[in-house]
């Protein structure tokens, strides 16, 4: 996501942003496997890009669309729930799984994020 771009939505509609639904990223399984550095610089620093916007626009309610790939591929527990432990095996998965280990992190730089863990705590 350039952060530019972004920045413009920002000046073009000067009201006040009170959540962000984030669902943007690229997402194929296979592709990921051939230009992972693409992935990584799409899915996370785009995502970094957004996440430095939004903070600076005191928009506090973020949504984050992940994956059930950060689950790697289940032994026998099916279906999945939100305490499935997690071990992706392709960089499309690590993207994921590294945004939701960020936005655990979210509320030390004053921003709600919208993952959830095992525990019933949400970042």
């Amino acid at each position: 996501m350039d952060q530019p771009a972004l920045q413009k939505v920002f000046g073009l509609y000067p009201i006040h942003f009170s959540c962000c639904i984030h669902f943007a990223s690229l997402k194929a399984m296979g592709e990921s496997t051939k230009v992972p550095l693409g992935y990584y610089w799409n899915n996370i620093i785009g995502t970094l890009n957004l996440l430095k916007l939004l903070q600076k626009h005191n928009c506090r309610n973020f949504i984050f669309s992940s994956s059930v790939t950060v689950c790697g591929l289940p032994a026998s527990n099916v279906p999945l729930s939100k305490c499935a432990p997690t071990g992706t095996m392709r960089p499309y998965g690590w993207t994921k799984q590294d945004m939701e280990g960020i936005l655990r992190n979210m509320p030390q730089v004053s921003l709600k994020g919208g993952t959830s863990s095992c525990s019933g705590t949400s970042a």
